[in-house]
């Protein structure tokens, strides 16, 4: 029962995070669309009229630019539209180069093998799994490279996400990344997998990801 509820509540909670994707990209975004062209057309106008004071509107539009980036950027985190239109490994391959735009650092996705068939619950897991092993990767550990490593088998499928980062002691009580790393470990079960995570201080971080396919389990039972 406590596992069901566990379930419930995290499903609820990703299509909360859809949501609100959802809701900043049709509703901040556009606005600061807007605004980005807005800024753009002053900046041209004053060019022409008053070009000493065309400087302040140039930053004005690049910021704006920059905002609007941004939170296409975080929508697509929270709703990544890419699962349900291309499949996982292209969701993971866009996650990847936002994620090398939005943080400025190298940020790369290889596939080896098929893009794994799955259905939309079990590819947000896998999602989030990559997405939290980015965040901890540059917040915790201010890792300039990350390879994120999708590997699909017949019978097992591993992800792998590598960093440069500081690492962390993985033998401490309290790991610094304790609250992500238990749901990351959550949503590998819900995969039906396992979560390794390998860490040293000053050599980065390594996860690992095994599941077996879905079909396996549809033969099996």
């Amino acid at each position: 029962e406590r596992r069901l509820l566990e379930r419930q509540l995290l499903k609820i909670s990703d299509a909360e995070q859809q949501r609100i994707g959802a809701d900043l990209h049709d509703g901040l975004g556009q606005q600061l669309t807007g605004l980005a062209c807005m800024a753009a057309a002053l900046r041209d106008r004053l060019r022409a009229k008053l070009p000493e004071e065309s400087s302040l509107a140039d930053l004005v539009a690049k910021i704006a630019n920059e905002a609007t980036e941004q939170s296409r950027a975080l929508a697509r985190g929270l709703s990544p539209v890419q699962l349900e239109v291309h499949g996982v490994a292209s969701a993971l391959e866009d996650l990847a180069f936002q994620s090398q735009r939005l943080h400025n650092i190298e940020c790369l996705f290889t596939l080896k093998g098929a893009s794994p068939e799955m259905d939309h619950l079990a590819a947000i897991h896998l999602y989030r799994i990559v997405q939290e092993s980015i965040h901890n990767a540059v917040r915790h550990g201010s890792a300039q490279r990350i390879r994120v490593g999708l590997v699909t088998k017949t019978a097992r499928h591993r992800l792998i996400i590598l960093d440069d980062g500081q690492g962390f002691d993985s033998r401490a009580a309290r790991a610094p990344m304790g609250r992500g790393l238990r749901l990351m470990n959550y949503r590998a079960n819900m995969l039906g997998g396992t979560l390794h995570v390998r860490s040293c201080l000053g050599l980065g971080t390594r996860v690992i990801c095994d599941w077996n396919p879905p079909y396996q389990h549809t033969n099996e039972n």
